[in-house]
């Protein structure tokens, strides 16, 4: 007759338990970007030389794109370099936290806000240039194909832009949620001990 196995202590969990695996996935994506921005600012030089800009410049799509985006890629290098070092800055804060450092709080949470803010620019910018290519469109020869592409673009404008802001609204909600979970008394009372 074998004897029955004691009972297995019950751990509680507490506040804080939230940090480590978001740190740890956070720590992982912020790794990537450093690494994706390291290689784009390893290749840009070699993507963006003066002949490759001229052929940009001349094509087709260049006058589509919103202004804020030809402004990106003329200041190619310095933005890739701007977001290679909030990638590792990103991946600091993420250490700093598994380790309750009081400055990868602050940090994560400035990470988190400024990340909620700029969730809102890719529905922005998806809507200035479909705006750009119904202005296009209306320019053109009116032809029956192009009036019925011109009305089935201001649906998907519509459709596109309500999608992404809806998702960006989600996401901004999210991160606010995740900011006032990290600044609750018990969990700051790990970082501020």
């Amino acid at each position: 007759m074998s004897l029955p196995l004691p009972p297995m202590p019950l751990r509680t969990s507490r506040a804080d338990d939230f940090i480590a695996p978001m740190a740890k996935a956070s720590l992982l994506v912020c790794v990537a970007c450093s690494l994706w921005f390291t290689v784009q600012m390893l290749a840009l030089p070699s993507l963006l030389d003066y002949p490759t800009l001229v052929a940009l410049w001349g094509s087709d799509w260049w006058p589509l794109l919103p202004e804020p985006v030809t402004l990106g890629i003329a200041h190619a290098e310095p933005l890739t370099a701007a977001l290679l070092l909030l990638s590792m800055f990103g991946a600091a804060t993420c250490w700093g936290l598994l380790r309750f450092q009081r400055w990868a709080l602050v940090g994560f949470t400035f990470l988190l806000v400024l990340t909620a803010l700029l969730n809102f620019i890719v529905p922005w910018l998806l809507d200035l240039f479909l705006q750009n290519m119904q202005a296009q469109l209306a320019a053109a020869v009116q032809d029956p194909d192009i009036q019925e592409l011109r009305a089935s673009l201001r649906v998907q404008r519509a459709i596109w832009t309500g999608l992404l802001g809806l998702a960006a609204i989600v996401f901004f909600v999210l991160h606010l949620w995740l900011v006032q979970r990290l600044w609750r008394a018990d969990v700051r009372a790990r970082f501020f001990s």
